[in-house]
């Protein structure tokens, strides 16, 4: 009886360790890629000549497939 007790709490343990690691997709077609940017241009303001700047831009994917990002260049 212990031991049915204990392999019922690990089966259910496991179960909602695997449901709370599925991957919900938000506001769009399943299998399709969504590219959210948080920005897309950012001022450094006023900068002294040969200053190295440097920003980070975040980028994620909500959408339900994989996001190749395959080339970025300066505008």
């Amino acid at each position: 009886m212990k031991r049915a007790v204990i392999a019922l709490c690990v089966a259910l343990a496991l179960g909602l360790a695997v449901h709370a690691q599925e991957k919900k997709v938000s506001d769009g077609p399943v299998g399709v890629p969504k590219l959210v940017i948080d920005a897309t241009s950012h001022d450094f303001g006023r900068v002294k000549a040969g200053a190295a700047l440097t920003h980070t831009f975040k980028i994620k994917n909500e959408g339900g497939a994989e996001l190749n990002i395959q080339s970025v260049t300066p505008g």
